[in-house]
């Protein structure tokens, strides 16, 4: 035996179109406010990084040179790199089919 129709008027559908797009913006400003921020900060500590830089420089022998402290910056941008490479449960990772496709 066939299941009776269930109506819902055209005012509950649209309540509820409102209330879901509601939450899918509520959720979008809340992680674009995190990429944000993570992103300003990882900027800071890159140009920290780059400030330091004149710091590591040194005079070559015949004054038409100069020497980079390359091991310092090289543990500067590793420290860098571990502070932001943080894999957890949010993270996405994008196939390698899906990003060849990407690449056409």
């Amino acid at each position: 035996m066939a299941q009776p129709r269930t109506t819902i008027s055209d005012a509950e559908i649209w309540d509820m179109v409102s209330q879901n797009i509601s939450a899918i913006g509520d959720s979008y400003l809340g992680v674009y406010e995190n990429v944000v921020a993570v992103y300003t900060d990882f900027y800071q500590a890159f140009s920290d990084i780059l400030s330091k830089m004149g710091g590591w420089l040194l005079p070559g022998k015949d004054g038409n040179t100069v020497k980079l402290d390359v091991t310092s910056l090289k543990n500067d941008l590793n420290s860098l790199v571990n502070k932001y490479n943080q894999i957890n449960s949010n993270t996405v990772f994008i196939s390698s089919a899906v990003r060849q496709r990407r690449l056409k």
